[in-house]
Formats: C-alpha cells, sequence, structure tokens
C-alpha cells in the first residue's frame, strides 16, 4: 500500500483492502493516518465510496474528518469531497 514506485500497485493493495469489508476498514482507516503513506487521497476515496455499506456511514465519518487536517492539500480535499458525499450540507448555526 505504501509503495510509491508502483503506484497502481499500491492502489490495487488500497481496494482489496477495502474489498475485505469490515475487516479491512481498521487498515484501510491507519493508512489514511499514516501521513508516509503517499496514497492517501485514494484511501479517503475508499473509505468514502465503498466502506459505509461494510462499516456504516459513522464509523467512516471519524477518519475522514481527521484527514481534513492533513498536511497534503490533495488528501484534505478528497476527505472534504467523501464527507460531503456522505452527509451533504448539514445546516449548523455555526458562522
Amino acid at each position: 500500500m505504501k509503495d510509491s514506485t508502483h503506484p497502481t500497485t499500491a492502489r490495487s493493495a488500497i481496494t482489496a483492502l477495502g474489498g475485505l469489508g469490515a475487516a479491512g476498514f481498521p487498515y484501510v482507516a491507519a493508512g489514511l493516518a499514516d501521513t508516509n503513506q503517499v496514497h492517501r487521497k485514494y484511501i479517503a476515496a475508499q473509505i468514502g465510496l465503498f466502506m459505509p455499506k461494510y462499516v456504516g456511514t459513522n464509523a467512516c465519518l471519524a477518519p475522514l474528518t481527521a484527514a481534513l487536517a492533513d498536511p497534503d492539500a490533495l488528501t484534505r480535499s478528497m476527505a472534504a469531497k467523501m464527507l460531503d458525499r456522505l452527509c451533504g450540507q448539514i445546516p449548523t448555526n455555526a458562522p
């Protein structure tokens, strides 16, 4: 999953872990939190697009919300897109 020299293989590993369903979720979530993982934007997409059917939307919110503070702008952007997809526009009284 961390192989930066073979991005297709790394993305395939991310997809395979996601395909394990609930059993793979902790590893996918840990990969998103690992700043040494170069494919975090793909992991965020995997969590937002496919993991909710296995672990529920609520389980996916914590790792995606944490990724909003990621040092990589593409990862932050993907996490925000996935949160929007899962939650939509949640009305708040925040300014």
